[in-house]
């Protein structure tokens, strides 16, 4: 599956406490540090056995390299979905949480409330992705065992039905690379 890749910039006021503030955030959400360097922390969400069942997209594997160049935090978003999903229909909430970082960092916004209202939003879509692909699946599987129910070849459904999750899969997680892209 493709990677999800996208660079943020934000111009930062006021540079006290900027580090503690950056980790704050990120942290809250369950990001580990994983290196600090002068200018440079980077943040890692591990995958795990029940990344693939997780609802939020926060929650994939992703990592996160936050730079600090002349006022300005310069971030970049890898994220690598949850092996169903492609990150790139998410790019809206991905978008708004660092929005989010950027107010909280220069005007100290409360975070929080703002960032459980996207992710609520990204886990109905998740959900609602997941019943279309299971209809799909069911759907086509379906269609081809009525069209082959008189082969008598020995797992002929079994593989007709993974080729179908298979290809259902990839063909919607191609539409939303490519609304994207």
């Amino acid at each position: 599956m493709q990677i999800y890749k996208k660079d943020f910039t934000f111009n930062i006021e006021d540079v006290d406490d900027l580090k503690r503030k950056v980790q704050v955030y990120f942290q809250f959400y369950g990001f580990q540090i994983s290196e600090i360097k002068t200018n440079q922390i980077t943040f890692i969400k591990k995958s795990s056995l029940f990344t693939g069942w997780s609802f939020n997209p926060l929650n994939w594997q992703s990592k996160v390299l936050v730079k600090y160049v002349n006022n300005a935090l310069k971030l970049s978003y890898f994220n690598e979905g949850n092996n169903q999903l492609t990150p790139f229909a998410f790019e809206n909430l991905f978008i708004s949480f660092f929005n989010y970082l950027d107010l909280y960092l220069n005007t100290s916004i409360d975070f929080k409330e703002k960032n459980k209202f996207e992710i609520k939003k990204a886990k109905k879509k998740t959900l609602s992705l997941l019943l279309i692909i299971i209809f799909c699946i069911l759907t086509f599987s379906l269609l081809l065992n009525i069209c082959f129910q008189n082969l008598d070849i020995p797992y002929f459904s079994n593989f007709g039905i993974i080729i179908v999750a298979y290809l259902t899969l990839k063909f919607i997680n191609q539409y939303w690379i490519n609304k994207v892209v």
